[in-house]
């Protein structure tokens, strides 16, 4: 597919016609297994009983339709006092119900046809939309389960925008091809009872018209394998039009700082013609055919009235019926084939939500088996000799030979330039990530065995990049503890020094955030984030970088609050600005994902040699002055 200011491929060759030919056989192939999947994802998905209603629905609206129409001979031949060879069955049949073949009671008997006729299709696309809302709803649950469920390798190795995309904008387009498809057996068992009718009044002819359409069918079959290679090039456009926009909202406000809007607008208007192109493309051949097929079902409609009437001879009636029944049956063929390619282009997207869908099911962690409750921890949490990668196929490790251990209650504080390993030692204490070697040990139970749930939910975790709803400071405070009192709520925010600002807001702890905070600062995004940690009462609080934002005077504020839960939780601070960990017990120094040196802060701020020293020296004239004296 051609991106970002690439040119479209050329147009093949002679010598490229095998190949094409090749392609579109594949295409086929390809359209078949994603139809079989997407069809076993469906029976699955949908109640059964809903199924067997919706077919119940569609045949009983193609009975009402063929009986209507079979009514139409007799009717037709009181005009022109014809007997029809079906006149004589339906004299039959009205004598064996007690009623006499007049034109009232056949008129009387349509026209209640006709009206139940309404009644059962009303139903039954009320029974298609339940169906298709039944199936999409079912396939975003699915989809956001096992993403919820996943691990957090697998989610950081996703792009945010694409999985967005596929919970909404494309289980919509799935849904879309869904109504098609549903439609299709209903036109088709609509289509059958019509061709029976026919096949009565007229069998030659009728056979001879089957003939014809079979021979179309072969014809158009060979389209398939095209039509649904296009819309999977469609579908890669479409993904990349929204990556596009996504990281151009992601990144807004640097965008605009940087005047680099109108780089951004660029790249998109490459790829939105790129896009235009392909769905242009899929369009035209789809709107090519049903020319084709409308020019052919007129062209057939006429040599069939000829026919009846040079070689079969048909009555009036039987002539006038059968002419009816191909007026409403040949114009389904279009139809038909517009809702094929609409599943044809549907089905690339069901391939992308299947392919995430079984990603994030094959990544998803064992949180089911954990017990429910919360952990509590008596001696102390201890990593022996872990080893991590994030790229399993590359020699460079995250961490490598990590032996440490974290007691119970106290306050240790993970140093270390950027990029050093500290974040990845907290993902490992979380079980947000598995070691490649060694163990994290809980009071001396392997982490992948306490239960991780259970794990979880003893945690408090403060990143530097926080993240706070578009919502209330109190809604935002409750999502990480629902069951908190108001009193909970005031408290937590004296112990983060954020119940100053927050009684200062027009509406307290009313006031709405803004999309990710930002009708707050920085610093007052941060004290909330630590509010809404403390309000868990974890037994391990994690702050990762999560002082970085804010004054002198809030972060000794939020020291204090730290040293108040000493012996009460166990807390773990990842800084590399050391003002933030002189308080701890404990000093881990992470140099290049090892742990190299381990101590109290008097130990190792006396020591000359060695990371911390060099840590000292290069805050020193910064933000740690005073570290020195």
């Amino acid at each position: 597919m051609a991106l970002r200011g690439e040119t479209a491929p050329p147009l093949p060759q002679d010598g490229a016609v095998g190949a094409r030919d090749d392609a579109r056989v594949t295409g086929a192939a390809s359209a078949r297994r994603q139809l079989s999947a997407y069809l076993l994802v469906f029976v699955r998905a949908v109640p059964r009983a809903r199924i067997a209603g919706g077919i119940a629905l569609v045949l009983a609206g193609a009975l009402t339709e063929g009986i209507g129409l079979a009514l139409l001979v007799p009717i037709v031949a009181f005009f022109d006092g014809s007997a029809p060879r079906s006149a004589g069955m339906a004299q039959r049949l009205f004598a064996a119900v007690g009623l006499p073949l007049s034109l009232p009671v056949l008129v009387t008997i349509f026209i209640a046809l006709v009206g139940l006729r309404a009644v059962v299709l009303r139903a039954r696309e009320l029974a298609l939309v339940r169906l298709r809302l039944d199936f999409t709803d079912a396939l975003r649950r699915r989809l956001y389960r096992a993403v919820a469920h996943a691990d957090w390798q697998l989610l950081v190795r996703e792009r945010v925008s694409d999985i967005a995309k596929v919970l909404t904008i494309d289980i919509d387009r799935i849904g879309a091809g869904t109504s098609f498809f549903l439609h299709l057996p209903a036109n088709l068992t609509v289509a059958l009872v019509q061709i029976a009718i026919a096949l009565r009044l007229a069998p030659r002819l009728t056979l001879a018209a089957m003939a014809v359409a079979a021979v179309a069918f072969l014809l158009l079959r060979r389209s398939i394998g095209t039509a649904y290679g296009i819309a999977g090039e469609v579908a890669k456009a479409n993904r990349s039009a929204s990556t596009e926009i996504a990281r151009l909202l992601d990144g807004l406000k640097l965008s605009k700082s940087h005047n680099l809007e109108d780089q951004h607008i660029a790249a998109l208007d490459r790829i939105v013609a790129e896009q235009h192109r392909r769905t242009y493309a899929f369009a035209a051949g789809g709107t090519g055919t049903r020319m084709a097929i409308q020019i052919g079902v007129g062209v057939a409609l006429g040599l069939y009235v000829l026919a009846a009437e040079q070689f079969a001879q048909l009555d009036t009636a039987t002539l006038v019926v059968t002419v009816a029944i191909f007026s409403r049956l040949l114009p389904l063929i279009p139809d038909m084939q517009t809702a094929a390619r609409s599943v044809l282009g549907m089905l690339p997207i069901f391939a992308e939500w299947r392919d995430l869908e079984a990603r994030a099911t094959a990544a998803a962690e064992p949180l089911a088996s954990s017990p429910a409750g919360r952990l509590s921890l008596a001696r102390d949490i201890r990593l022996v000799g872990v080893r991590f990668r994030y790229d399993k196929d590359r020699d460079v490790e995250a961490l490598s030979d990590i032996d440490l251990a974290i007691p119970a209650g106290s306050i240790t504080a993970i140093v270390g330039r950027s990029g050093a390993g500290k974040s990845t030692l907290a993902d490992l204490v979380m079980g947000l990530i598995t070691p490649d070697a060694g163990q994290v040990l809980i009071d001396g139970v392997p982490l992948d065995t306490v239960g991780l749930a259970r794990w979880r939910r003893s945690i408090a975790y403060v990143p530097q990049e926080n993240f706070l709803f578009h919502d209330t400071i109190r809604a935002n405070l409750l999502w990480a503890a629902p069951e908190a009192r108001e009193e909970d709520l005031d408290q937590a925010l004296a112990l983060a020094a954020a119940d100053r600002f927050v009684a200062r807001l027009p509406q307290g702890l009313d006031t709405i955030v803004g999309e990710r905070g930002t009708r707050i600062s920085g610093g007052e995004r941060q004290r909330l984030a630590v509010a809404r940690a403390l309000i868990r009462r974890p037994t391990l609080l994690i702050l990762d970088e999560a002082t970085s934002a804010l004054d002198t005077e809030t972060e000794n504020a939020i020291g204090a609050a730290i040293d108040r839960l000493h012996g009460r939780a166990t807390v773990i601070v990842i800084a590399h600005r050391l003002s933030t960990v002189r308080r701890a017990d404990r000093i881990v120094v992470v140099e290049g994902g090892r742990a190299v040196q381990t101590g109290r802060w008097d130990e190792l701020r006396l020591a000359d040699e060695g990371s911390f020293a060099a840590l000292l020296r290069a805050g020193a004239g910064h933000d740690v002055p005073e570290l020195l004296g």
